[in-house]
């Protein structure tokens, strides 16, 4: 909920003029809305985050019941790509929930805290 997602779109076109329409993205496996809930903090900050890009949070932070949500941060995280200018072609999403997949993905909500580490990989490339 910090903007890291809109603020490294911004960073790659600043600093190596990028423009977001060429740039590909993937959201890899994490945690999905089936697994996530959050509370009242997650929702308020993602609806801050939200309007600053003219989205509709409550459409990725469904409440389930008083006080508790459920998160869909993989398709949050889309949106705010899309926000910034991506094409939605350039997006790819595994669709895997880290939680429900214990034999494939470490989690650390599932696991309370006790797990393995997993990688991420930027590249850029010329044109």
């Amino acid at each position: 909920m910090a903007g890291i997602v809109p603020e490294a779109v911004r960073k790659l076109k600043r600093r190596f003029g990028s423009e977001p329409a060429d740039l590909y993205a993937a959201v890899g496996p994490s945690i999905g809305p089936c697994c996530y809930q959050v509370g009242e903090d997650v929702v308020r900050a993602a609806e801050k985050l939200a309007r600053t890009k003219g989205l509709q949070a409550a459409s990725f932070f469904p409440q389930q019941e008083p006080g508790k949500w459920r998160a869909d941060l993989p398709g949050f995280n889309r949106a705010l790509l899309l926000s910034e200018g991506l094409k939605p072609e350039r997006i790819s999403s595994s669709g895997l929930c880290s939680s429900c997949h214990s034999s494939l993905f470490f989690s650390h909500r599932r696991d309370a805290g006790k797990t393995g580490r997993m990688a991420a990989i930027f590249c850029l490339t010329g044109r």
